[in-house]
């Protein structure tokens, strides 16, 4: 039976997890909001500077090896391991109207990264120890954290989004999964995922050898 990403990535992002990410997303716009002076010259650029580095303070101190949960790099670039997923943090916009499936990171060097390693991974056949085959995105193993906010009405959005293409610049251009974790509209955590009216579109396959994916149980940290 096929098996999507959206049911992958719920069985390993559970409600605990996701709870605490919304509470790190917005624990690093409410520790900044004040600091952000526009008529001193501070800019987004700042300010979305300012929340990376504390969102990836707090990211870091869930991890706990024994329950899947590894900091793989800090610095230059931020990627941590869920399960079999490696994640990075971004933010993806400063609009209160502003769309997940249409908002992308401005960063063209880690975020780039991600998608390079997404495409590859889209064209190598993977089936579970079941036998189940996974589909497009599903076979990807890096995903982004996206947050949406500004200074004016802190955190906006939060996601979950699998990347599957990027401009030639690096910049992160699609989205193929994506799964709202926060919206400030609704105050809702895990709302519905959000389906984009985009296919995912496979890059064409070659000939691979069949791939089955060690079984790991998916747990979860007890951090409070």
């Amino acid at each position: 039976m096929p098996v999507d990403a959206e049911t992958l990535l719920r069985e390993t992002f559970a409600p605990d997890i996701t709870d605490k990410f919304v509470q790190i997303a917005q624990s690093a716009y409410d520790l900044n909001i004040p600091r952000y002076y526009e008529d001193e010259g501070d800019d987004m650029m700042l300010f979305g500077l300012m929340n990376y580095k504390a969102k990836v303070h707090k990211l870091c101190q869930l991890h706990d090896e024994a329950n899947g949960i590894k900091v793989i790099q800090r610095h230059p670039k931020f990627f941590m391991e869920f399960g079999n997923y490696r994640l990075s943090t971004y933010c993806a916009g400063h609009s209160t109207i502003a769309d997940p499936v249409e908002s992308f990171p401005q960063n063209r060097c880690g975020a780039a990264d991600l998608v390079s390693s997404n495409i590859l991974q889209m064209r190598i056949p993977l089936t579970l120890p079941n036998g189940d085959e996974l589909q497009g995105d599903a076979r990807c193993r890096n995903i982004v954290l996206a947050d949406i906010g500004n200074p004016q009405h802190g955190l906006i959005r939060l996601f979950l989004g699998v990347p599957i293409r990027a401009e030639d610049n690096g910049r992160i251009s699609e989205w193929g999964t994506i799964i709202e974790l926060y919206s400030a509209d609704a105050s809702t955590f895990h709302a519905e995922p959000i389906v984009s009216n985009k296919a995912v579109t496979e890059p064409e396959s070659v000939a691979q050898p069949l791939v089955t994916l060690k079984p790991q149980p998916i747990q979860t940290a007890n951090n409070g």
